[in-house]
């Protein structure tokens, strides 16, 4: 097709690389990578690792904040605090979590996401609450391959004012 233009930028993440063949995972990324596919891929679609998709997952509102979701921008009550499935490329290095930056670490969302939630959530979120302590560290393990140093390091995707 002409006049499309693709993104010419090398990935350099392990997770990448993996994913072409050029290296291997060890052996706990590799668990959690499989662990992060059975409970988190099905919102967290590779290799964007986001569906681009709303949704409804628990997470106690914050009153001052007065933020009802999607249903602010919709106006429907089923969008209430539907907030969207955001991508995880970086994750490692984007704290802190949520639309509200409630958590600073990995591993304060998994443990929200492992032992439960207040609200209505969607249902895709019921896997992970079977998650182990030992399982949501090797999530954590694998989420850390999403990062590519490259990207994050590179001069032109920079805020000017630190140059």
């Amino acid at each position: 097709v002409t006049g499309v233009q693709t993104c010419a930028l090398p990935i350099y993440s392990k997770y990448d690389k993996m994913r072409r063949g050029e290296i291997e995972y060890n052996e706990q990324e590799k668990k959690g990578w499989i662990l992060f596919r059975e409970h988190c891929a099905s919102c967290h679609t590779e290799p964007l690792m986001s569906d681009n998709s709303y949704r409804v997952i628990g997470l106690p509102l914050d009153t001052a904040l007065r933020d009802s979701g999607r249903a602010r921008v919709t106006g429907r009550p089923a969008d209430y605090a539907a907030f969207k499935v955001p991508s995880l490329r970086n994750v490692a290095r984007t704290y802190p979590y949520m639309h509200d930056g409630r958590f600073r670490t990995l591993k304060m969302v998994l443990d929200f996401y492992r032992k439960g939630t207040v609200l209505t959530h969607d249902p895709a979120l019921e896997s992970a609450r079977t998650l182990s302590e030992s399982d949501a560290q090797d999530i954590i393990t694998f989420l850390g391959t999403l990062t590519d140093t490259s990207f994050v390091r590179d001069r032109r995707f920079a805020d000017p004012k630190w140059y």
